[in-house]
């Protein structure tokens, strides 16, 4: 919770940030969020660095909104106190060693230093809001319900700034019956079509949707059938493709050379801050790598080398730079080879096993990261299959939603298709 809450103490500091220095509803209501913000972005920026000048690391605090009397005063006490930098002299010269290692830690550093210089509840109130507005686009009238700490004029209050600063949007008009908050950041591209449905969604439905939503968001990459199935056993038939059809599902469909088709779901929070800091090219990699992943986890066979632990594949792949020789390799993940993320090498010692090496290791860092969760999906059942036909074709979320307009797809082509993956790995060789 401490990492999450960190998340947003700096998701909302920079949304503050945009607005004028010296605006007095911000120093009134969002001081310990600005504080413990700016000094998660200051930590963070110390990340990784070993050694540094006494300038440039008070320059680094400037960048971050923190002047020197404050960087003196509060953060250089906070920083040593965590263990987070030392300071030492010689020949008059200041040098600051830093030993900031891990993101998750800024984010719980944040959280706590929060916690601890008396935040307003109004503040406390704007992070929960952030929270159901992340989750889900959320009715105000829900948010009122939800929020039982504090008073309705604190709420209020706190719902008006958030809406105010464009923390959280607010969706009115035709076809809303009361105000909708939510995160530009997740929901911004959809939320014309998502707001409408459910705004006017019975409570039951809405309900399981938000549960299907959570499993889904711990889980991405989860197999289309397993949630078809989950939604099945608690009456819900079509609940997954209503997801789907209002846009806070993305599926994505791998198509094998036979014509079978395996679907994966994601949510937008896989890519929100992605697509806004890399671009949506980026996001496809990252899901075509993932589903190529997970696929290899669900219906993989073991004798050409199913995966037992995603995590530990791609720790070995980024640690080694090169996995292999198996079979699977040659076969299972030829459209993530397609796509530039990996090259492929048959063994010259054992012909038909394959290596696999790292191109682009950012990608795989991301999806590690993603795959590090554990799978946690309560009642959910997830049970490996067996398809063991060769990947053919990738299709991302905005494909699947118009495929009734697309043209028809080619019978599958092996001749064509093994010229093509010969040419491609005769290159990385």
């Amino acid at each position: 919770m401490s990492i999450s809450k960190g998340l947003r103490i700096i998701s909302v500091t920079k949304s503050l940030d945009g607005y004028q220095r010296g605006d007095q509803k911000i120093s009134q209501y969002f001081s310990a969020t600005m504080l413990a913000g700016h000094a998660g972005l200051f930590l963070s920026s110390l990340r990784k660095h070993k050694r540094l000048t006494w300038d440039k690391f008070c320059t680094l605090a400037a960048v971050s909104h923190i002047d020197r009397p404050l960087l003196r005063l509060t953060l250089i006490p906070w920083l040593t106190e965590g263990g987070f930098i030392e300071i030492q002299e010689s020949e008059g010269k200041k040098i600051v060693h830093c030993n900031v290692l891990d993101y998750d830690a800024v984010l719980n550093a944040s959280s706590n230093l929060f916690r601890t210089i008396d935040p307003t509840p109004e503040e406390i109130i704007v992070l929960d809001i952030v929270k159901q507005a992340i989750n889900i686009p959320t009715l105000k009238g829900e948010l009122l319900n939800k929020i039982t700490s504090y008073d309705t004029e604190h709420v209020e209050r706190a719902i008006e700034l958030a809406d105010g600063y464009k923390i959280v949007q607010t969706l009115k008009g035709e076809g809303v019956k009361e105000p909708l908050l939510y995160s530009p950041l997740i929901w911004g591209d959809k939320i014309s079509k998502a707001g409408k449905a459910l705004a006017n969604l019975k409570s039951q439905k809405r309900d399981y949707l938000l549960e299907l939503l959570d499993i889904v968001r711990q889980n991405q990459g989860l197999p289309y059938k397993q949630a078809v199935n989950w939604a099945k056993e608690r009456g819900q038939v079509d609940l997954v493709e209503f997801a789907e059809r209002i846009g806070i599902l993305d599926k994505t469909q791998i198509i094998t050379r036979d014509g079978q088709v395996e679907a994966y779901l994601t949510t937008p929070h896989l890519y929100g801050e992605l697509a806004a800091n890399h671009g949506k090219d980026v996001c496809d990699r990252i899901r075509l790598f993932l589903d190529s992943v997970r696929h290899g986890q669900f219906f993989g066979e073991c004798y050409t080398g199913r995966i037992q632990n995603p995590v530990v594949l791609l720790d070995a792949l980024l640690s080694r730079g090169t996995i292999g020789p198996c079979t699977a390799i040659g076969r299972d993940y030829i459209l993530v080879e397609k796509a530039g993320i990996v090259n492929t090498v048959e063994s010259k010692n054992r012909p038909g096993r394959f290596f696999m090496k790292y191109v682009q290791d950012d990608t795989i860092k991301m999806v590690r990261d993603i795959l590090e969760k554990p799978l946690h999906a309560g009642t959910l059942h997830i049970e490996p299959q067996v398809n063991s036909a060769i990947h053919d074709r990738f299709m991302s979320a905005e494909e699947t939603r118009i495929t009734t307009s697309m043209g028809h797809l080619p019978a599958p082509m092996k001749e064509a298709e093994e010229s093509i993956m010969k040419a491609l790995r005769e290159t990385t060789l």
